[in-house]
């Protein structure tokens, strides 16, 4: 009768022993969820920002191969030509406002 009511305890002892090694495990779980549930916002967050700075440098590419095929065409030499340069047509009469 002895070894069986050491047993009760031995199992009972084992089973609250488990019991709590359980609750343990489980509120560590939590614990880690919420961590990385902060991280992911976090990392949503720095997405969302590098995805708006991409379509930036998207649209500034497209700008400058605007540009420069812009440079390649007649317009572009003549302005230079007479902004920079000063340079006229044959015949050309410039007035100037003084």
């Amino acid at each position: 009768m002895r070894a069986n009511k050491r047993n009760r305890i031995i199992k009972r002892a084992f089973i609250i022993t488990a019991a709590v090694a359980l609750v343990l495990l489980f509120v560590l779980v939590l614990t880690n969820i919420s961590g990385l549930s902060v991280k992911k916002k976090e990392l949503d967050t720095k997405i969302s920002e590098l995805n708006q700075a991409i379509e930036e440098q998207n649209k500034k590419t497209q700008r400058l191969e605007e540009y420069r095929e812009y440079t390649k065409t007649r317009e572009f030499t003549e302005e230079v030509a007479r902004d920079q340069l000063g340079l006229v047509y044959p015949g050309e009469i410039i007035l100037r406002a003084q």
